[in-house]
């Protein structure tokens, strides 16, 4: 893959960990697990760009 960037972090996070907003964040096999799922998903909007998305498959 080109043009990916991936992260190891804490989701809570994410905005800080990557270099730039980003297109798409992909999360799978984890978020049944995350505790604070609301939390979760504001900081993922914080991190995606203009008509990023969010794709979750668990």
């Amino acid at each position: 893959m080109t043009n990916c960037e991936f992260v190891a972090g804490d989701a809570y996070e994410l905005a800080t960990l990557v270099s730039r907003p980003v297109d798409l964040v992909f999360m799978a096999n984890a978020f049944h697990g995350v505790p604070d799922r609301p939390r979760l998903a504001r900081a993922v909007r914080e991190a995606l760009a203009p008509g990023g998305h969010y794709a979750i498959v668990n």
